[in-house]
């Protein structure tokens, strides 16, 4: 049940097998009960969004099918329930879809020494019950478990429909179809609580206690605002959201092996004055290979030169704002060496983790009373559940709690997953979980899994982020890499497919570095080529190059299709090219070309004294009915602010990475109050990317 703002409650509730509402008056009248959803629906949710009674049900799927049907195909009926919504408008009720169930592939395989065993069952998905609740920005999300992906999924209520399913948490050993949300999070706070049920090693089922980041939005903040997880949209109306793939302005590779040779693999990549120059290896054993050098004036097809002329311009350093979401701010760069916070000697003031490839990956402390000169301590084992080299690679100064982090590769029930461990002094690692089957959590021991001839066992896992398991079409995650930029975690993964360890180039995004969703599900930033293209087996390792509006993609690929290609010397490793807008992942376009949609803001912060203006990221404008305006909304009442409206704001001409936005009165914020922002879009080929305060 809720209340709306004029003292009317809303109640709903399950009888037989339909959803039903009733409303009691400010005066404590009750009405007729209302008939919402016929059967069969259960589990209903209300909150009142906009004024508006809202509920989410579960509506089917009366039956929970068994993992394994052992030859039974009739124990599938009834089962696969729906999450359904339900709006009252003027007219009545209108119903809606928030998710619907597919059919997937459920993995049941060993740990990595036994990857090649196990079993693969086709499934539907079993949703549980979901619930309503109102963010600190007045945002409304719907939240459910998936316990066939053993992951829980939530969707924004955007005014019209919910807006894209997004991973939470995940991936829980055995979990319970219930989940549980704090309804209503006071304004003041930055995240909502949120709670699980899953199994756990000691033989209970845990309770699981976790907290969604949900971020501000200030007219001072140094960020662009990216439509990558949404959090910063409030509302929408007839416009969609795009993945914008990378374009590649030519079909062949920019660079190839020479006769004799099976790859090259590029180390750099720059312009020096008007020529582009690639460094490049032609042995995965970097280091034992010889750095080698193309050079091209188009940066479309390199010629190999022995040296470098030694007329050729030095670099041109280029700002790294945009390639920061390959590379990572400076400040959240691993340093060399941390000053050690539990210091009581001298000659520990410093200290750094040592790494070592024998037995697959050896890890110690190492102290210093000067940054300089090193002293060997105790070995670390919590690294080794990390795998593949595993080093801190990220560092958030703001998370108090969790500064120091290491996101690696680790192994689940579908193989190749990516997992995080957090530490605040490189001693004292924290995220280690066992690894429990989740069909018989408590009659099996925990995994256990050998590192290859070495005689050590890997027992723990890191937490896991991201698992193909919560993603469409992947089988598994061969690699990812985890950038801090604009506000966000910044994740390209490369998912793999059946039979084949890694495909193409997709995106995740997170608030705070633990809960990570993909950017469009199932879609990929940089996809493969067709059969039999030379990018046509797998593309992986990206190197960017910012040119003026677009940033050039360097990338390696190869046209084998199979598990195991690097053992296959006859197949090339090839360099290619794709481009893509600076700063232009996603954008909003109208859903259709000849109406107007809109798209407005979380309430933004202009605190009294400072003087911000209002840029957009846009392409498009010249195209036929294409059409921008915004305005500035009283963020309480939602009310045009005076000489901010839509009719106020001048006419957008051009594109541009910033098109400054000016209304009659001027360009600079109102300030001293909260705002909202609303955009209006015309034109089917209208492209808004993104929006910054400067």
């Amino acid at each position: 049940m809720d209340q709306a703002p004029d003292g009317t409650v809303w109640l709903a509730f399950r009888r037989d097998f339909e959803v039903w509402a009733v409303q009691r008056t400010p005066k404590g009248q009750w009405s007729r009960p209302e008939r919402v959803v016929r059967e069969y629906a259960f589990h209903p949710s209300l909150i009142v969004a906009d004024g508006r009674p809202l509920i989410v049900y579960h509506h089917d799927g009366i039956r929970r099918i068994p993992l394994d049907l052992k030859e039974d195909l009739r124990k599938r009926a009834g089962g696969g329930s729906a999450i359904g919504y339900a709006i009252r408008e003027n007219d009545g009720w209108r119903t809606g879809v928030v998710v619907e169930p597919e059919e997937v592939v459920v993995f049941r395989r060993g740990m990595w020494a036994q990857r090649g065993i196990g079993r693969q069952f086709p499934q539907i998905e079993q949703l549980g019950w979901p619930v309503l609740f109102r963010d600190p920005r007045g945002v409304v999300w719907t939240m459910w478990q998936n316990t066939t992906r053993r992951w829980v999924y939530t969707a924004r209520w955007l005014g019209e429909a919910f807006g894209e399913v997004q991973e939470c948490r995940g991936p829980f050993n055995a979990p319970r179809r219930p989940v549980h949300a704090e309804k209503f999070a006071p304004s003041q706070a930055n995240d909502v609580g949120v709670l699980f049920h899953a199994a756990a090693a000691g033989g209970n089922d845990r309770v699981l206690f976790d907290r969604l980041h949900i971020p501000r939005l200030a007219t001072t903040e140094q960020r662009k605002v990216l439509f990558l997880d949404g959090l910063e949209v409030a509302q929408t109306q007839g416009i969609e959201l795009v993945l914008n793939q990378m374009h590649k302005p030519i079909r062949a590779p920019v660079l190839s092996p020479n006769e004799g040779e099976a790859i090259v693999l590029a180390t750099s990549v720059a312009k020096h004055g008007d020529h582009y120059v690639i460094g490049y290896r032609t042995s995965y054993e970097s280091a034992g290979s010889e750095l080698k050098w193309a050079i091209s004036r188009d940066g479309l097809r390199f010629q190999k030169v022995d040296k470098l002329p030694a007329d050729l311009p030095a670099p041109i350093r280029s700002g790294t704002r945009s390639l920061n979401y390959w590379h990572g701010t400076e400040q959240s760069r691993p340093p060399f060496s941390y000053p050690n916070p539990n210091a009581t000697k001298p000659e520990q003031k410093y200290i750094r983790m040592g790494f070592s490839i024998d037995a697959r990956g050896s890890y110690w402390l190492e102290y210093s009373p000067d940054g300089k000169n090193w002293t060997k301590d105790r070995a670390l084992t919590a690294p080794e559940a990390m795998r593949e080299r595993a080093q801190p690679n990220l560092v958030d100064a703001h998370d108090p709690e969790r500064p120091i982090r290491i996101y690696s590769r680790v192994y689940t029930e579908t193989g190749r997953s990516w997992g995080v461990i957090w530490s605040r002094d490189l001693l004292h690692w924290s995220g280690l979980e066992h690894l429990l089957d989740p069909d018989d959590p408590y009659g099996k021991v925990p995994a256990m899994d050998r590192i290859g001839d070495t005689g050590k066992v890997y027992t723990m896992r890191g937490q896991i982020f991201l698992d193909a398991v919560a993603g469409k079409g992947e089988d598994e995650i061969y690699a990812a890499s985890v950038r801090r930029a604009e506000g966000l975690y910044f994740c390209f993964y490369w998912p793999g497919k059946q039979g084949r360890p890694l495909t193409d180039v997709g995106i995740a995004v997170s608030r705070d570095g633990f809960h990570f969703t993909r950017v469009k599900n199932g879609e990929r930033i940089l996809p493969l080529g067709p059969p039999g293209a030379w990018d046509s087996g797998y593309i992986f390792q990206m190197y960017p190059l910012l040119e003026g509006d677009k940033v050039r993609v360097y990338y390696r690929g190869n046209a084998a299709r199979r598990e195991g290609t690097d053992s296959y010397s006859h197949n090339l490793e090839e360099i290619g090219v794709a481009t893509i807008r600076t700063d232009g992942f996603t954008y909003y376009r109208p859903r259709e070309t000849n109406k107007t949609g809109t798209l407005t803001t979380i309430p933004i912060d202009s605190p009294q004294g400072t003087a911000r203006k209002l840029t957009v990221n846009l392409e498009g404008i010249a195209t036929a009915g294409a059409t921008f305006a915004a305005e500035v909304l009283d963020a309480a009442s939602g009310e045009p602010i005076k000489g901010y409206s839509k009719a106020d704001c001048l006419p957008v001409r051009n594109d541009s990475l910033a098109v400054p936005i000016v209304w009659k009165g001027g360009a600079e914020l109102p300030t001293g109050r909260e705002l909202r922002l609303r955009f209006y879009l015309s034109g089917r080929d209208l492209r808004f990317y993104s929006f910054e305060f400067r």
